[in-house]
């Protein structure tokens, strides 16, 4: 069953409340971790991603195409997990503690959202793609109920 714009705004609402506690990346996929209890909820995101703090941008999703080293492979660097994205993710998670929680989300018609935390943190997510390609995933791990945007991207 495909989730609906009402269906996609509830459930990243829901996400107040919740504590951001972990950031990292599978290949291209940002993954950014929440509890709600003993829940673990899990946000998937295939498009532009970006953490910020007041006017900095402390992570975004194209870190990865940078090495940690100014002239190695990239392609190197990024199939190692030795990328600016994977060591600012390392240093944010680390940071994060016991996890700071959600005090704001907000989702836009067009699938772009944003969440804030204490500490004046925000997780900003912008699809930046015209078909029915999967922008972002949200899910409770071990569940079967999947929030996908846009939601022509859960048929395929």
């Amino acid at each position: 069953m495909m989730a609906s714009q009402t269906d996609l705004a509830a459930a990243i609402a829901d996400l107040c409340g919740t504590r951001f506690v972990n950031v990292g990346r599978t290949l291209n996929m940002v993954e950014v971790g929440f509890m709600r209890g003993d829940d673990e909820v899990r946000l998937h995101v295939q498009c532009p991603f970006r953490l910020v703090r007041h006017s900095k941008v402390l992570l975004g999703s194209t870190d990865y195409l940078y090495p940690l080293k100014a002239h190695s492979d990239r392609a190197v660097a990024f199939d190692r997990y030795e990328t600016q994205f994977d060591r600012r993710a390392q240093i944010l998670t680390e940071a994060l503690g016991d996890g700071l929680p959600v005090r704001e989300a907000h989702l836009r018609d067009d699938g772009a959202f944003y969440l804030a935390t204490a500490d004046e943190l925000r997780i900003e997510v912008f699809p930046a793609v015209s078909g029915p390609i999967e922008c972002w995933r949200l899910f409770v791990k071990g569940s079967d109920k999947h929030y996908v945007y846009p939601p022509a991207a859960d048929e395929n």
